[in-house]
């Protein structure tokens, strides 16, 4: 396994060569790996996984994993006597996972319940070619079509973002590079669904501040077919309540316009 950070003498280091340190995890002896082929990195003498939810790093990871504080990234969490490793922590304790294989649906629940308050961001950035888009006509989200989907994602509880890295956007958006966050993707059809694009830079930026917020709620209530004000807020006299037409957006509830406002004033 490749990790960013190592502790050497108490500080979480970047790998350099002949330096010696220690896993941040479990403790046991790391090494630094500094050849000329891959990205610098520390490795287990022994060669051992220490957390299950651990993933080998990819020159992906580490270019999310550059430009944050070594205090967020590769942090050790504990909870009820279990402990695991996030990828990235914002200040206000979300956790952000960058995911560049897939992973089963049971993995998918087993973070989700652990982590609690977290995003996944997805690696697409070499696989963008099966996604296509179509831009709805009167707002910024757009439909898309995943050919070859991760389907176990279906299943998160938690926001979904597609970094589809700088070029698989929609012409429209120009040159960059954007994610996709996912924003209905209903389990009937889990090729196909909605989201926004949003710049990479923005949200490196949100990590890098804490704000990124936690649309949870909107992601546990996907089968209620309501808008997200009246999940928040209980009101019974939605009139997209028992649809099956699908999720609205900004289709005529004004408690939809309220929530939008609210919760979505920062992709316009």
């Amino acid at each position: 396994m490749k990790y960013k950070y190592a502790n050497v003498d108490g500080l979480k280091v970047e790998a350099c060569p002949g330096e010696h340190g220690h896993c941040t995890f479990c403790g046991s002896e790391m090494i630094a790996k500094c050849g000329e082929l891959n990205v610098w990195h520390w490795a287990h003498k022994s060669k051992e996984v220490c957390d299950i939810f651990s993933e080998n790093e990819t020159p992906w990871h580490r270019e999310w994993k550059d430009g944050i504080p070594a205090d967020q990234c590769e942090v050790t969490i504990i909870r009820e006597g279990t402990r695991h490793q996030a990828d990235i922590v914002t200040h206000d304790g979300i956790v952000v996972e960058v995911q560049h294989s897939p992973i089963s649906v049971a993995k998918i629940r087993k973070r989700e319940e652990f982590y609690g308050k977290m995003v996944w961001i997805l690696d697409l950035t070499e696989k963008g070619y099966d996604l296509s888009f179509s831009k709805q006509l009167e707002h910024n989200f757009y439909n898309f079509h995943w050919t070859y989907a991760r389907r176990s994602f279906a299943s998160a509880r938690k926001p979904i973002f597609l970094d589809l890295g700088p070029n698989w956007s929609p012409r429209e958006l120009g040159s960059g590079h954007w994610l996709f966050q996912i924003t209905r993707w209903p389990h009937v059809s889990v090729r196909s669904g909605e989201g926004v694009f949003l710049k990479a830079e923005e949200i490196r930026n949100r990590v890098l501040k804490g704000h990124i917020p936690d649309f949870s709620e909107l992601y546990s209530h996907f089968d209620d077919r309501v808008c997200p004000n009246c999940i928040f807020n209980g009101t019974e006299d939605c009139p997209y309540d028992g649809q099956k037409s699908g999720w609205p957006v900004n289709m005529g509830c004004s408690n939809w316009e309220k929530v939008a406002d609210e919760h979505f004033h920062y992709i316009q």
